[in-house]
């Protein structure tokens, strides 16, 4: 005798609330110059950044080392929104209190932040943020005390088009797990009575 109606709806319900969702990791990349620069600068100095975008968990995680700047760093940031041939305003500061090396030469920097729970300059949210990471309009940019306007810049762009489906996501929320497990026992009892 075939399970009955109910049975088979709460094997679907169950299998769609406990079905994983895929994050989507996007490798980003920006080589750091002062011939990037909007107008271009004369300088030695030189840097490269890694990032790495999560869009399920909303997070940046980023890797910035740089060296041979002809003035001490005042400011690192990323700017959005611009290609590489034009300048934008900031939209994510990099702070001393994240651990930013400021007043410095040469230095590295590895920070993972919430996309969520920072103040993105422009009015940008974090979804217009990161579609505009992944499109390539924004750009690293070290400010330092020769160069104020900035010393040495890279355009953010994506690593080697590495975009990929990560490990699925948690499993779903307690709350749905339990529900259906309540329906279940419903059932069962509902089924035990009958016999």
């Amino acid at each position: 005798m075939p399970p009955p109606l109910f049975l088979r709806g709460l094997c679907l319900l169950l299998a769609a609330a406990t079905s994983p969702a895929f994050a989507t990791i996007v490798n980003l990349t920006a080589d750091l110059e002062g011939a990037n620069e909007i107008p271009a600068k004369v300088t030695y100095g030189t840097g490269t950044a890694s990032l790495t975008l999560d869009d399920t968990a909303n997070t940046l995680a980023v890797n910035l080392s740089f060296s041979g700047l002809s003035g001490y760093d005042t400011a690192i940031a990323i700017h959005c929104c611009a290609g590489a041939s034009s300048n934008a305003g900031i939209a994510l500061q990099f702070t001393a209190a994240q651990g930013a090396p400021l007043g410095v030469y040469s230095g590295t920097f590895t920070y993972l932040y919430d996309l969520t729970t920072i103040s993105l300059g422009g009015g940008l949210t974090p979804a217009t943020f990161a579609a505009q990471l992944e499109a390539g309009n924004a750009y690293l940019n070290i400010h330092t005390y020769t160069f104020v306007a900035g010393e040495v810049r890279g355009q953010i762009v994506q690593d080697s088009g590495l975009q990929i489906s990560g490990p699925p996501t948690p499993e779903p929320p307690p709350i749905t797990l339990m529900a259906v497990s309540a329906l279940v026992l419903v059932f069962l009892k509902r089924e035990h009575k009958r016999r």
